[in-house]
């Protein structure tokens, strides 16, 4: 059940509050941050630009219907321009989107390892999980990424 609570110091504002039993803690608003970003693989290459991950909390990545066949991988980076490597889980495979459909546009989920992470790169890498080889872009293909913090 809310109560409000008036504050009497300065205008006497009315502070909106919950008890919780015979407590009261002042409601606060959590408001979620929405973005939307396109990221860039050049043609001929296999990584998009950097993007800064530190105010989200999900997300995902839609893959332009013109793709050549490949998963994607993540790699990370603490820092800003800094040396980015390959997000990887505890056995030690690369983090990765599989199974890519290129029979049209797609949506899939960002793993949830990514946002522990400053700054990623997408990566556009071969179709076996556990192989590292880069599966260069034939054209330039665009990533939207649509993140919520």
């Amino acid at each position: 059940m809310a109560d409000n609570l008036a504050v009497t110091p300065g205008s006497g504002a009315i502070v909106a509050a919950e008890d919780v039993g015979g407590v009261l803690y002042q409601r606060v608003f959590m408001g979620r941050s929405y973005v939307v970003e396109t990221l860039i693989i050049s043609a001929g290459t296999a990584l998009t630009e950097e993007m800064d991950m530190r105010r989200y909390a999900g997300g995902i990545v839609i893959i332009p219907a013109a793709w050549t066949a490949a998963n994607l991988g993540i790699y990370i980076s603490p820092t800003s321009a800094g040396t980015f490597v390959i997000l990887r889980d505890y056995l030690g495979s690369p983090v990765q989107i599989n199974g890519i459909e290129v029979a049209g546009s797609r949506a899939y989920q960002i793993p949830e390892d990514a946002y522990a992470c400053g700054y990623i790169k997408f990566w556009s890498k071969s179709a076996v999980p556990a192989t590292e080889a880069d599966v260069n872009q034939v054209a330039e293909r665009s990533l939207t990424v649509i993140l919520k913090g």
